[in-house]
């Protein structure tokens, strides 16, 4: 008789003791205090037609279809998913069904006989411990989404940055090409100076040997296409783009896009979006249901059962005779040598450290900002200057070859010059390059990666 008002003093009682969720501390992040960093206009979901490339635009769509990393993170996804349903179960009775058949023995007898039953079990969630499993599988499973986010965007990023590197390396193709033409011409002219008596052999060494430096520029470029070619092949799922011997219906005619004018706008807001972020967030709220789930598992636990089963000899008449039940049972912890609270202090920590991972991928997503910045403008200077510099060199290029064309200028001078205006013409090209690697990385670094679908759950506060 003292059990059941002792019972309902423990459910009072302990009924209005809950616990907080642990949330991080805002991050004073320096050039974020204005929720901006940089001047410009929001990132596009679809960053990579900032570039107007309409062919860009068609690899990626074929990546985020085809490419088996991605098809495994919805996969696992999906397997996610299913478990949140699974761990939201308990919420609701369950009820099974029995129907079996014996046959007894005996000296003198045998007798068939029939069993059937339904039996339901119900657990009344007083302390949560179902609603916070259930909360933990969904926040799981929004982890997953953002993993779906983080490698649609990664595969985004890489197939631009290959697509513009097989641009890059067709353009140098082309310079090389080009410079080419002009040493054999200009071979032409220091033969012709040699046949005349007015240069010696040496100069027209230096010239074949310069030619020579170009050929073998053209074989690493060329080597290097194929793989740029074969690094989409892998973003993109297609196989065949692996053989050698296989040209891909590229665009031969394209060339680098223009960089668009302004980066993008860069906010605190943005960057809690980007899906590495998310899932330390999604991590972080998962470990707090898990304290909740290991609070819950030190109270009693109360569980509703009923029942309905008969016997018979008949199948058809097995129901005649059926007895049913009704029954409540508690289960009251005692003693279990200090598990449940080693299970709560494992919890709690496990929060401190999700806490402490959040905070760090936030801020390490900022300094990615902020590195990315420094380096395209770093970039962009550089590209300025290298631009002034093949100006001045062709000046001198054009300069040294009309004074050797009239006999007066020294030839050591011109070959610099030549050199001079083939290698600024590289890196020109390369700068420019360069300055699209940077720009992709800022959309990627800016990017909430929601463009496949995957639903990754209410933006966090």
């Amino acid at each position: 008789m003292l059990l059941l008002p002792c019972w309902w003093v423990l459910v009072t009682v302990v009924g209005c003791s809950t616990i907080d969720p642990v949330q991080p501390q805002s991050l004073d992040i320096p050039g974020l205090a204005d929720a901006s960093m940089t001047a410009g206009e929001p990132v596009d979901a679809r960053w990579w037609q900032a570039f107007h490339d309409d062919y860009l635009d068609q690899l990626i769509e074929t990546g985020l279809e085809h490419n088996f990393t991605l098809q495994s993170a919805w996969a696992r996804l999906q397997q996610s998913q299913a478990l949140a349903r699974q761990s939201g179960a308990e919420q609701y009775p369950s009820l099974d069904a029995s129907l079996s058949r014996s046959r007894s023995f005996g000296p003198d007898s045998a007798a068939n006989n029939w069993n059937a039953g339904l039996s339901a079990t119900y657990e009344i969630d007083f302390w949560g411990r179902i609603g916070a499993l259930q909360q933990q599988g969904q926040l799981n499973a929004q982890g997953s989404a953002a993993t779906v986010r983080v490698a649609a965007n990664t595969l985004a990023g890489e197939v631009a940055g290959s697509w513009f590197g097989w641009l890059r390396q067709q353009g140098r193709i082309a310079l090389l090409t080009r410079q080419q033409q002009r040493i054999a011409s200009a071979l032409a002219v220091t033969e012709a100076r040699f046949n005349r008596g007015q240069a010696a052999v040496s100069d027209v060494w230096q010239q074949q040997q310069l030619q020579e430096g170009v050929v073998a520029g053209l074989v690493a470029d060329r080597a290097q296409q194929v793989i740029y070619q074969q690094q989409l092949a892998v973003w993109l799922g297609r196989s065949d783009w692996l053989r050698v011997d296989v040209v891909p219906e590229l665009a031969a005619s394209r060339s680098l896009p223009e960089l668009p004018l302004q980066p993008p706008l860069v906010s605190l807001t943005a960057l809690q979006q980007r899906p590495d972020v998310q899932q330390a967030w999604f991590a972080l709220q998962s470990a707090n249901a898990a304290v909740a789930v290991a609070v819950a598992n030190r109270y009693p636990r109360l569980t509703l059962s009923a029942s309905y089963s008969a016997a018979d000899a008949n199948l058809a008449d097995v129901f005649d005779h059926w007895v049913g039940n009704l029954a409540a049972g508690l289960v009251v912890p005692l003693l279990d040598g200090g598990s449940r609270r080693a299970a709560l202090a494992a919890s709690q920590a496990s929060v401190q450290a999700a806490v402490a991972e959040y905070q760090q991928t936030l801020l390490a997503a900022a300094q990615e900002v902020q590195q990315v910045l420094v380096q395209e403008q770093q970039a962009s200077d550089l590209l300025v200057s290298l631009t002034k510099q093949l100006h001045l060199a062709r000046q001198t290029e054009g300069f040294q070859l009309a004074r050797y064309r009239r006999g007066v200028g020294d030839f050591l001078a011109l070959l610099n010059a030549q050199q001079d205006v083939l290698a600024l013409e590289r890196e020109v090209l390369d700068g420019h390059w360069q300055q699209l690697q940077y720009r992709i990385q800022l959309y990627r670094s800016v990017s909430h990666g929601d463009f496949t679908g995957a639903d990754a759950g209410e933006p966090q506060e």
